[in-house]
C-alpha cells in the first residue's frame, strides 16, 4: 500500500489487514473496534510514512515489520510483536498506549522523540528484550516491563507508578541498564 495525503480507515469490529508493505508520504489513521489490525510486512520501507495512528481499536494491533516514520506513531490498543520489530522515528514521539506482548526483541530509536509505554510491557508474554537507543527524549513508564532478556534504556527515563522491571530466564549479561536520568514522578 502507498500512502497519499491522510487517509482514514474506519471499519466497525472487523479485524484490518495490511499483508504488504505499507509506505509512503502519508499520515495513515485506522478505527477497527474489537477486530483489531494486522500489519504484516514493514511500515515505511523506502518511503517514510508522515504518521500513524490507530484510534478507537480495542482488538490487538500485531506488528510483523519495521516501522520508519518522519511524525509520531500512536498505538491505542494492545500491541502484539509476530517478529522482531525495530521501530525509528525523525525526532518524533512514539506511544504503546495499551499493552505491548510477545516474545520477540523491540528496538525503539526516536531521537529527541521520546517514548511512552502507559501498560503492562510483557505482561502476558514477556518480551525477548527491549532496547531504546538513540534515544533523548524521555522514556515514559507507566507500567511492569517482563522481558527474558536485556532492556536497555539509552535516555532519560521517567515513570510515575510503583513498577518492576523483570528479567527472567537471561544469562548474567542479561539485565537492566540505564544511559542517562531516572526520575520518578510517584506520590
Amino acid at each position: 500500500v502507498t500512502l497519499s495525503g491522510s487517509p482514514t480507515l474506519a471499519t466497525t469490529d472487523s479485524l484490518d489487514t495490511f499483508s504488504g508493505d505499507v509506505s509512503g508520504a502519508g499520515a495513515l489513521t485506522v478505527t477497527s473496534g474489537t477486530g483489531g489490525l494486522t500489519f504484516g510486512s514493514t511500515i515505511g520501507a523506502g518511503v517514510n510514512i508522515t504518521s500513524l495512528s490507530t484510534s478507537g481499536t480495542t482488538g490487538n494491533i500485531t506488528l510483523g515489520g519495521d516501522i520508519d516514520s518522519d511524525g509520531t506513531l500512536s498505538f491505542n490498543g494492545p500491541v502484539l510483536l509476530a517478529a522482531d520489530v525495530t521501530i525509528t522515528t525523525s525526532d518524533d514521539l512514539v506511544t504503546f498506549s495499551d499493552t505491548l506482548d510477545n516474545a520477540q526483541n523491540l528496538v525503539v530509536t526516536t531521537s529527541s522523540g521520546g517514548v511512552t509505554f502507559t501498560g503492562i510491557v510483557g505482561g502476558t508474554t514477556p518480551l525477548t528484550s527491549l532496547l531504546t537507543t538513540a534515544t533523548t527524549g524521555t522514556i515514559t513508564l507507566g507500567g511492569n516491563v517482563n522481558t527474558t532478556g536485556a532492556q536497555n534504556y539509552v535516555g532519560p527515563v521517567s515513570f510515575n507508578s510503583d513498577i518492576a522491571l523483570n528479567v527472567t530466564g537471561g544469562t548474567d549479561s542479561d539485565d537492566v541498564s540505564f544511559g542517562s536520568t531516572v526520575t520518578s514522578t510517584s506520590d
